[in-house]
């Protein structure tokens, strides 16, 4: 028997600030096996979803479901591991703790970036932009949570590591379900499975990836 997958649906999410609605009554799926894009103009709400989605800000209204079985956040029980738009881990905390907390194993990440043995007792604040993110990104990619949100993941990378992500991504959707957004928006759409597109307030999925047809 084909082991099922896992399902994460979040729908009737209502987020607003100042009186203005950002989310109203959105709807989405991510499987274990697939990359999922989220594309859309700037400001129309794309990490407030995930946030909301993660428990990162309050929603008016939301219902969150793994396998079928409501959660009230993502981040309870590890389920989720996101990726925010801006630094991840504490100025504080050394890499080598950032990586028990999310039992990420140093060989995983030593392929990628092949000086990290040496920057275990290393605080964030002494890699190079890049490198921080990069180690950020692998830490969500490689914790044992079963869905990955990543929120502008390619910020500060140069083409070749954001292809070599890419790669990384393909091999880690096997074993979870993988949302991003991301300006680059022609790389998203190269390694998504599924895309969904805000546009006028309204969240859809479209099998549609030309460009024009997503904003």
């Amino acid at each position: 028997m084909t082991p099922s997958k896992n399902i994460l649906e979040a729908d009737s999410i209502v987020v607003s600030y100042d009186d203005r609605i950002i989310l109203h009554n959105v709807y989405i799926r991510v499987e274990q096996g697939e990359i999922v894009g989220l594309l859309g103009r700037n400001g129309c709400g794309k990490s407030t979803m995930l946030k909301a989605i993660f428990g990162a800000v309050a929603a008016e209204h939301k219902t969150v479901r793994i396998n079928g079985t409501w959660m009230k956040d993502g981040y309870l029980k590890s389920r989720i591991t996101m990726l925010p738009q801006f630094d991840m881990v504490p100025d504080n905390v050394r890499l080598r703790q950032a990586m028990r907390l999310l039992g990420v194993d140093v060989d995983l990440i030593k392929d990628t970036i092949p000086n990290v043995v040496l920057l275990l007792d290393h605080s964030p604040l002494q890699l190079s932009g890049g490198e921080r993110r990069v180690f950020e990104l692998l830490l969500v990619l490689y914790s044992g949570s079963q869905f990955c949100f990543l929120d502008e993941p390619f910020t500060g990378l140069s083409p070749v590591m954001v292809e070599k992500i890419i790669a990384i991504m393909q091999e880690v959707k096997k074993t979870k379900g993988i949302l991003i957004t991301d300006h680059l928006y022609r790389q998203v759409t190269s390694c998504a499975d599924r895309i969904y597109s805000f546009r006028d307030g309204i969240l859809r999925e479209t099998k549609d990836r030309q460009l024009s047809s997503l904003y």
